[in-house]
């Protein structure tokens, strides 16, 4: 249920783990609507991002600093959810961006067109997988 996955997925330094073009992630300040986090890609450049939603237990949204992204995007946006679905949750992620103007706007965003759908599928998969060691470790617990 939701209520079980809203916690991996709002997990802002597992996501960093699980990204494999982020080495980390960390709340720096507040918490919520407007929380900020920075974060770190795999070769050290960072980065500042605002949580612009948050509706604890369901859904956030981030919007990006690019003034110092060392990507060629002017915008850039997140949306994860997590929402009740047959069974169990369904479980989205949402992305927004606009290149900078140029070939190297344009190249890089054709490249994030064809390589993201992997991404965010080893993404999905790290989740599944930190549910499934909590619900283990929960299940040993009740076992105690």
């Amino acid at each position: 249920p939701p209520a079980v996955v809203w916690p991996v997925v709002s997990d802002h330094e597992l996501y960093g783990r699980l990204a494999p073009n982020l080495g980390k992630v960390e709340v720096v300040e507040g918490e919520g609507t407007g929380m900020r986090r920075r974060c770190e890609d795999t070769l050290g450049r960072g980065w500042t991002e605002t949580c612009t939603l948050w509706n604890d237990g369901h859904e956030y949204a981030v919007a990006v600093d690019t003034a110092d992204y060392p990507y060629p995007l002017g915008e850039m946006e997140g949306h994860w959810a997590a929402r009740p679905d047959v069974g169990g949750s369904l479980v989205t992620m949402r992305f927004r961006f606009v290149p900078r103007p140029g070939v190297t706007g344009g190249a890089f965003a054709a490249v994030m067109l064809l390589a993201f759908r992997p991404v965010l599928r080893r993404i999905l998969r790290g989740w599944e997988r930190e549910l499934a060691a909590r619900a283990s470790a929960a299940a040993l617990a009740a076992h105690r």
